[in-house]
């Protein structure tokens, strides 16, 4: 048994669910617009040694997952961004 990660509803064993996986990479899309300067990145140290190891590795890379019921699933693959409803994806084959 699990929980559906949007709605809180029971899904049995056995009973359709979705995973739900959202990866977040960094990307400068292959440009560097404001190169650091050698003086700067001394000063950029010693500004990245008060961030935690955590922190620093989440603005770089992240991986969630989450388990969805079938209702959910449809709703969210309707809309992922959460944006305004006339922004929703009425394409059937994300279903």
């Amino acid at each position: 048994m699990e929980i559906c990660d949007r709605c809180g509803a029971v899904i049995e064993d056995g009973d359709i669910r979705y995973l739900i996986r959202i990866v977040s990479k960094v990307d400068d899309g292959g440009v560097i617009k404001n190169p650091i300067a050698d003086e700067e990145v001394e000063e950029l140290i010693k500004e990245l040694e008060n961030v935690s190891a955590d922190d620093l590795e989440r603005d770089v890379y992240e991986d969630r997952s989450y388990i969805l019921c079938p209702p959910c699933k449809r709703s969210f693959m309707k809309n992922p961004m959460g944006g305004p409803a006339g922004e929703s994806t009425d394409d059937e084959s994300v279903l």
